[in-house]
């Protein structure tokens, strides 16, 4: 007789305009997708991203969701890798870990995620004029994508791109 499985998990499925931030490192970029391609279902591959332009902020209806590795409380975030002696060849070598180790929700696991921001409430618009362009102003959406990317931080790029990217910013 074969043991009883677990009841599978079913997957909370994608919401459309639904646009998934995270960071720009190979290694949490490839947990968070695990983590991801676990719970969500049907999210389309240009929906996770570490940067987007913009002008997607003057869609209705378009919502950011911030996905991070944060360290579990009292301990650092786990590594790629760990060094071990083979014996065979002589000398310690790097075994890498997969992604699949850290990709539980946090503070469990180590993938913390962001409720759904509404960019609507974040971004203001400036009355349209007729004489000068109107440019809407991200800076208390950037504020609120920062306080939740965590060791990240959220910044745009220089002009005329006008890319918003979500990288590591080091310390701890």
């Amino acid at each position: 007789m074969s043991e009883p499985q677990p009841p599978l998990k079913k997957k909370v499925p994608y919401v459309e305009n639904t646009v998934f931030l995270i960071p720009d490192l190979d290694y949490d970029e490839r947990v968070i997708k695990v983590y991801l391609r676990n719970k969500y279902d049907g999210i389309p591959k240009d929906m996770i991203a570490n940067q987007f332009v913009e002008s997607i902020i003057m869609y209705p209806g378009v919502r950011i969701v911030v996905v991070v590795r944060r360290p579990r409380e009292d301990q650092p975030i786990g590594p790629k890798h760990v060094l071990e002696y083979d014996s065979t060849k002589g000398f310690t070598v790097a075994r890498d870990i997969p992604p699949e180790t850290y990709a539980e929700a946090w503070p469990k696991g180590e993938v913390y995620e962001s409720e759904p921001l509404m960019v609507a409430q974040w971004v203001k618009a400036e009355r349209a004029h007729m004489f000068r362009p109107v440019r809407p102003d991200p800076n208390k959406l950037i504020n609120k994508l920062c306080e939740e990317a965590w060791p990240c931080i959220v910044r745009p790029d220089n002009p005329p791109d006008f890319m918003i990217r979500c990288v590591y910013c080091g310390g701890g």
